[in-house]
């Protein structure tokens, strides 16, 4: 990991992309990623970190290669399990990211009220639809936002009965 990579942006594949479709129907994968290069040109202190069901198809190397169109670089993938517990372990783990977004097409995988973090974007459309690109421009991050919030997306783990139970699930696929 770059010294200075301070951010990360957590990504799903299937509907974020590109479609999120039923098996069988035609689609061009990763179709979205140069849209998504786009709006995160110029973050150097970001790198991407898998927490798509690609991660149980594919190793680390194949989904950097995978992600080479975006241009930013893979900082690694979530350990397996629920999205959302894996996001907080994989942070847990990696202390210097300080801020962070979610992109993602399920709000069934998030606890609700929806994290702050999380950036919805609807399964047909990904990161191609004006809407998150929007979200992404104007959250308070440094995810094409404003960089200098105190607390964008950190993850407060005072929540030890999180802490716990993630680390209980992280010693059972030991």
């Amino acid at each position: 990991m770059n010294p200075h990579t301070d951010t990360a942006l957590f990504l799903d594949f299937d509907g974020v992309l590109h479609p999120a479709v039923a098996e069988g129907e035609k689609v061009r994968y990763f179709e979205w990623a140069t849209t998504l290069a786009e709006v995160l040109r110029g973050q150097e202190r970001l790198g991407l970190v898998v927490h798509s069901t690609w991660r149980y198809i594919y190793d680390p190397a194949e989904l950097a290669q995978m992600l080479r169109p975006v241009s930013v670089p893979l900082l690694g993938v979530v350990p397996r399990g629920p999205r959302y517990e894996s996001i907080l372990w994989w942070l847990h783990l990696n202390p210097s990211i300080q801020n962070y977004r979610i992109v993602d097409d399920a709000a069934t995988e998030f606890p609700r009220p929806a994290p702050p973090e999380l950036i919805l974007s609807h399964p047909l459309r990904g990161v191609s639809d004006p809407a998150v690109l929007t979200l992404m421009a104007t959250s308070n991050s440094p995810i094409c936002g404003h960089p200098n919030s105190p607390s964008a997306g950190r993850v407060n783990y005072a929540s030890a009965v999180v802490l716990r139970a993630m680390r209980a699930a992280a010693s059972l696929s030991l």
